[in-house]
Protein backbone atom coordinates (compact mmCIF):
# COMPACT_ATOMS: atom_id res chain seq x y z
CA UNK A 1 0.00 0.00 0.00
CA UNK A 2 2.79 2.45 0.87
CA UNK A 3 4.57 1.66 -2.39
CA UNK A 4 1.40 2.31 -4.39
CA UNK A 5 0.82 5.62 -2.58
CA UNK A 6 4.41 6.72 -3.11
CA UNK A 7 4.47 5.83 -6.80
CA UNK A 8 1.12 7.57 -7.35
CA UNK A 9 2.48 10.65 -5.59
CA UNK A 10 5.46 10.85 -7.97
CA UNK A 11 3.27 10.23 -11.03
CA UNK A 12 0.89 13.01 -9.98
CA UNK A 13 3.81 15.33 -9.23
CA UNK A 14 5.29 14.68 -12.67
CA UNK A 15 1.95 15.46 -14.33
CA UNK A 16 1.69 18.71 -12.38
CA UNK A 17 5.20 19.70 -13.48
CA UNK A 18 4.13 19.18 -17.09
CA UNK A 19 1.46 21.86 -16.58
CA UNK A 20 3.95 24.49 -15.41
CA UNK A 21 4.83 27.24 -17.87
CA UNK A 22 8.55 27.68 -17.36
CA UNK A 23 10.21 31.02 -18.11
CA UNK A 24 12.42 31.38 -21.13
CA UNK A 25 16.16 31.45 -20.67
CA UNK A 26 16.34 35.20 -21.34
CA UNK A 27 13.51 35.91 -18.92
CA UNK A 28 15.20 33.85 -16.18
CA UNK A 29 18.51 35.66 -16.75
CA UNK A 30 16.81 39.07 -16.66
CA UNK A 31 14.99 38.26 -13.44
CA UNK A 32 18.20 36.96 -11.83
CA UNK A 33 20.04 40.15 -12.80
CA UNK A 34 17.19 42.23 -11.42
CA UNK A 35 17.28 40.36 -8.12
CA UNK A 36 21.07 40.71 -7.82
CA UNK A 37 20.89 44.46 -8.53
CA UNK A 38 18.08 44.89 -6.00
CA UNK A 39 20.08 42.99 -3.37
CA UNK A 40 23.13 45.22 -3.92
CA UNK A 41 21.01 48.39 -3.76
CA UNK A 42 19.31 47.18 -0.57
CA UNK A 43 22.65 46.23 0.98
CA UNK A 44 24.08 49.66 0.13
CA UNK A 45 21.05 51.40 1.64
CA UNK A 46 21.25 49.35 4.84
CA UNK A 47 25.01 49.95 5.05
CA UNK A 48 24.44 53.68 4.63
CA UNK A 49 21.81 53.78 7.35
CA UNK A 50 24.08 51.73 9.62
CA UNK A 51 26.96 54.13 8.96
CA UNK A 52 24.84 57.17 9.85
CA UNK A 53 23.52 55.55 13.03
CA UNK A 54 27.06 54.50 13.97
CA UNK A 55 28.28 58.10 13.56
CA UNK A 56 25.44 59.34 15.76
CA UNK A 57 26.14 56.71 18.38
CA UNK A 58 29.84 57.62 18.49
CA UNK A 59 28.97 61.30 18.82
CA UNK A 60 26.71 60.50 21.77
CA UNK A 61 29.49 58.49 23.40
CA UNK A 62 31.94 61.36 22.87
CA UNK A 63 29.48 63.83 24.39
CA UNK A 64 28.93 61.53 27.37
CA UNK A 65 32.68 61.22 27.89
CA UNK A 66 33.15 65.00 27.78
CA UNK A 67 30.30 65.89 30.13
CA UNK A 68 31.20 66.33 33.78
CA UNK A 69 30.31 63.52 36.12
CA UNK A 70 27.68 64.15 38.84
CA UNK A 71 30.32 63.71 41.58
CA UNK A 72 32.41 66.63 40.31
CA UNK A 73 29.47 69.07 40.44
Amino acid sequence: MAKNFLSQYFIDSWHELDKVTWPTRNRAINVCILVIVFVFISAAAIAGIDFVFNLGYRELLDLAAQSPSPESL
